[in-house]
C-alpha cells in the first residue's frame, strides 16, 4: 500500500510516504512554518520514491489538537489531494492518540498535551489506547489530581511521538475516516488595536 502521512499540527511539518517496504521520510528544521514548507516537502518524497500523487492510495493527516493554522494546514493540504486523486482512503489521526500510542508509558489512563501557557488537552483511553471520552481542557493541578492509574503529559517534546512515521504506522492498520479538526477550544488570536 502507497500512504503519504502529514503531520502539521504541533508546530513542525513532517511528511512520511509509505510505497510496500520502503518509508521515505522528510521533516522540516524551521518551526511554524508549516504552510511554506508543506508541499515542497510532499513533492521531494514524491520524487525521491518515483512516484506521482496518482500512485498513492491512501493520505492521512493528523487532525488535532494542537495549533489551529497547524491543523487547517495538514488537513487542507490532505483535502486538496484527496480533491485531485478521489479514489485515495483518506485517515485523520488524533495527536492525543498519537502520544498514547507511540510515549515510552504504554497504557495510559489519561494523555494530556500542552495547548496554551498552562493549559493542557488532554483525554482518558482505554488499555488498547483508543480514547474514551471527549478532550477535555484541564490544568496541571487538576491533571494531577485525576484518579486515573498512569497519566502522560507532553509539554514541548512531544514531536518525538506526533511526527509523520507514527501517523504513517497508525494509518497503515485503519480504514477510511474523516478528515475533520479536532480544535478541542477556540483559537488564541491575538489583534492589536491600531
Amino acid at each position: 500500500m502507497r500512504i503519504l502521512a502529514i503531520e502539521t499540527s504541533i508546530g513542525e511539518c513532517t511528511v512520511a510516504l509509505r510505497d510496500g517496504h520502503k518509508v521515505f521520510l522528510s521533516t522540516s528544521p524551521r518551526k511554524m512554518s508549516q504552510s511554506e514548507e508543506l508541499v515542497p516537502r510532499i513533492n521531494e518524497l514524491l520524487e525521491e520514491s518515483l512516484l506521482n500523487y496518482q500512485d498513492l492510495d491512501a493520505v492521512a493527516c493528523s487532525i488535532g489538537p494542537g495549533s489551529f493554522t497547524g491543523i487547517r494546514v495538514g488537513i487542507a493540504a490532505a483535502r486538496g489531494i484527496k480533491k485531485a486523486v478521489p479514489s485515495l482512503k483518506t485517515i485523520g489521526v488524533s495527536t492525543l492518540k498519537l502520544i498514547a500510542k507511540y510515549s515510552p508509558n504504554k497504557s495510559a489512563s489519561l494523555v494530556a498535551l500542552q495547548s496554551y501557557g498552562s493549559t493542557f488537552y488532554t483525554q482518558k483511553c482505554d488499555s488498547l489506547n483508543n480514547p474514551t471520552n471527549d478532550i477535555i481542557i484541564m490544568n496541571m493541578q487538576e491533571i494531577l489530581s485525576n484518579p486515573c492509574d498512569k497519566i502522560i503529559v507532553h509539554t514541548n517534546n512531544a514531536g518525538q511521538y506526533i511526527n509523520a512515521y507514527n501517523v504513517l504506522k497508525i494509518a497503515s492498520n485503519t480504514d477510511d475516516s474523516i478528515l475533520g479538526p479536532i480544535y478541542a477550544q477556540q483559537p488564541n488570536i491575538h489583534t492589536k488595536k491600531i
